[in-house]
């Protein structure tokens, strides 16, 4: 099988040396909430963006919650204004995720038979425009002195609840001149993951594991 991943890592040099397989549960930025296309913010135009977790392989059981944050989007001070929200259900959702990060839990078991599921949806309203900006997803950080912690899924192993590591992936906001083709745009990103029961979980017990 082929696996074609719609954003880059942060060890980008390692698709210059050979072919990589990325086959590998992680936490991406993305214009719609199924994964398929590459963020692109219009300027004064209120615009959608999603981090979106895909599960295959070791998540495919499904995800009661994620710890992560975002890095280097545009920011006030460059006229670029966001609104957060968590998932219908979902309680608010503490943390600054431009800042420390923060850790989303659902209310029960999600799933997906396209292997993916988005965490959070963010409205963007930019002001100024902002080309070719690299932007990735990042672990939460931790006290000062302390290495980053890489982004996190809880899976929905009650009542364990086991925290696994997920690839943070990088992505370009708005892509211009050589850029200018996004590989997940109107195509299949990611390995699709069977169907599975769902389990309810709470709150209380997935915080404890970011706390």
């Amino acid at each position: 099988m082929h696996l074609s991943n719609p954003c880059r890592f942060t060890l980008v040099t390692l698709f210059l040396i050979a072919p990589v397989s990325l086959a590998a549960q992680s936490l991406g930025l993305f214009g719609d909430p199924g994964a398929t296309t590459c963020p692109n913010v219009p300027l004064v135009t209120p615009t959608r963006m999603y981090v979106v977790a895909t599960l295959f392989p070791n998540a495919c059981s499904g995800i009661t919650g994620a710890e992560f944050r975002l890095e280097d989007l545009p920011t006030a001070a460059e006229s670029w204004f966001y609104f957060v929200d968590s998932p219908a259900g979902v309680p608010p959702i503490p943390g600054d995720i431009f800042g420390e990060g923060m850790a989303v839990s659902f209310a029960s078991c999600m799933t997906s038979e396209t292997g993916v599921v988005p965490l959070i949806g963010i409205t963007v309203l930019a002001l100024t425009p902002a080309t070719d900006r690299v932007v990735r997803v990042a672990g939460r950080r931790t006290t000062e002195g302390q290495p980053l912690r890489v982004p996190k899924l809880v899976l929905c192993d009650a009542p364990v609840y086991t925290a696994i590591t997920a690839l943070g992936l990088e992505s370009r906001l708005n892509p211009s001149g050589a850029f200018g083709w996004c590989p997940c745009q109107g195509l299949p990103c990611f390995f699709s993951c069977p169907p599975v029961a769902v389990e309810a979980t709470t709150w209380t017990h997935v915080k404890q594991l970011f706390d």
